[in-house]
């Protein structure tokens, strides 16, 4: 099974968003979000909906 299947691609988050947060965690300025995972959800949606459309005009 893939790391970004079993973890959600929490490992791959962490990987380029901890380095950002050690750095800016002391600032009260800064806030920080994690919006990959959302991006990626809404893409695979999206390409599922793509691969869907077109097998359904392919086969018919």
């Amino acid at each position: 099974m893939s790391e970004l299947k079993q973890y959600g691609g929490k490992a791959m988050v962490n990987s380029w968003s901890k380095p950002f947060y050690d750095a800016f965690s002391e600032s009260k300025s800064v806030q920080l979000y994690e919006v990959l995972y959302f991006c990626y959800l809404t893409f695979h949606s999206f390409l599922a909906c793509v691969v869907n459309q077109l097998f359904s005009v392919l086969c018919c």
